[in-house]
């Protein structure tokens, strides 16, 4: 195995390489790029399930037991922004370690006559 993690063949030097062992490198990387950059959905989904049934048995408080709304108003209020918090930080851990240029910035100012 190379420092890549890909295995030759012992009767094959490595650099008489195919291009589908190219292909397999390169898909390999991807594979792996993607799942690196890509969020937790299931802790997206988790989370905003639950911020949505607590939001939802908060009204049905106010109207069966008779709670404050203004306080099922407010907690609404700090469970959306909890939210957003934490999509916003599982987001930002995901792309952390990624530079370079965003690929929609070219298009966006190909037409102005710039370069990105």
């Amino acid at each position: 195995m190379d420092e890549l993690g890909t295995a030759f063949d012992a009767e094959r030097p490595p650099t008489a390489a195919t291009a589908a062992d190219a292909l397999a490198i390169i898909e390999g990387q991807q594979a792996r790029t993607a799942a690196q950059l890509r969020p937790n959905s299931v802790l997206l989904y988790a989370l905003w399930g639950t911020v949505w049934l607590v939001i939802g048995v908060l009204y049905f408080a106010v109207a069966a037991a008779g709670l404050a709304e203004a306080a099922a108003g407010w907690s609404t209020a700090v469970l959306v922004i909890a939210g957003m918090v934490i999509s916003l930080v599982a987001g930002a851990a995901a792309a952390a370690g990624c530079a370079g240029r965003r690929p929609c910035r070219a298009p966006c100012t190909a037409w102005a006559g710039r370069s990105p």
